[in-house]
């Protein structure tokens, strides 16, 4: 079954807004259908800090350990009759898990659709792991990932799996965008995403989407330390809660970050990047 409804795949990278870009995309479902766009909704829920309720591609990610066959079944059974009651011809799915995970859902999801583009939020390597740190160490994540130079040695961004999205759909369908502000269509996140599904939209105050919580670095240290207490993890979430989104040293975690280890970050990522940038 090949269906000729057109899929735009948002995968992250994580760390790129993808939690405000799905809840705006949930909660605003009524201006996508204007634009003749959807964001399905399945009824399966799951346990996720992140208000994702569409075509729940992470409920895959999480299914370690089954065969492609196994997840194509699933997706098959779960998903196709979703998107195919949809009465509109564009339709997102929207996961940052798609970027972890080591199934390829390119391969999965052109069994049943050709139309294909996939969205992919680019963020310079010392911002990514640097924010990728400060996630670490909130406690739903219930482990201690280390400090913030050790996080950094032992933890490798998989640019490469971008090289793999476009060797399987092609140069014209990946629409890499740069996370930066700078960079942004009309310098906000929501226009840009837009803009990449090829409207120009101009948002107001009155836009329902809510952006993640951060915090500095002396923050993260200390909700480090409580992953290592033996504490139930509502008290862990109460004291997370309790800590100011900003506090008298309000410095971001990678402008924390020494000038050598930046460097070693950047240099780490630059043919890679490069080349992707070369492709597209």
């Amino acid at each position: 079954m090949i269906s000729s409804k057109k899929i735009y795949l948002h995968i992250g990278m994580p760390k790129t807004g993808t939690s405000a870009i799905q809840q705006f995309l949930y909660f605003n479902r009524s201006l996508l259908h204007k634009i003749d766009f959807d964001y399905p909704i399945t009824d399966i829920q799951i346990d996720s800090p992140h208000c994702n309720p569409s075509i729940n591609l992470r409920q895959l990610f999480l299914f370690g350990g089954y065969t492609f066959e196994e997840f194509n079944n699933y997706f098959f059974k779960n998903y196709i009759p979703v998107i195919e009651k949809s009465n509109f011809n564009n339709i997102i799915l929207s996961d940052e898990c798609i970027f972890l995970s080591n199934i390829n859902y390119i391969k999965l999801i052109r069994q049943y659709y050709n139309n294909i583009k996939v969205i992919i939020y680019l963020r310079k390597p010392s911002e990514y792991i640097a924010s990728l740190w400060g996630e670490s160490v909130k406690p739903y994540m219930n482990h201690n990932p280390g400090d913030l130079l050790t996080f950094i040695d032992n933890n490798y961004i998989n640019y490469e799996k971008i090289l793999m999205y476009i060797n399987d759909v092609g140069c014209d369908n990946v629409i890499i965008r740069p996370y930066e502000l700078e960079q942004f269509y009309n310098k906000n996140l929501l226009s840009d995403f837009f803009a990449a599904l090829g409207h120009t939209i101009n948002f107001d105050t009155n836009v329902h989407h809510i952006a993640n919580r951060s915090y500095n670095r002396n923050d993260c240290e200390i909700l480090r330390l409580l992953s290592d207490l033996c504490i139930p993890l509502y008290d862990k979430q109460a004291i997370f809660d309790y800590l100011p989104t900003k506090s008298s040293n309000n410095i971001k975690i990678v402008d924390s970050i020494d000038d050598k280890t930046i460097f070693f970050i950047t240099k780490k990522y630059s043919q890679i990047l490069k080349k992707i940038s070369l492709l597209c």
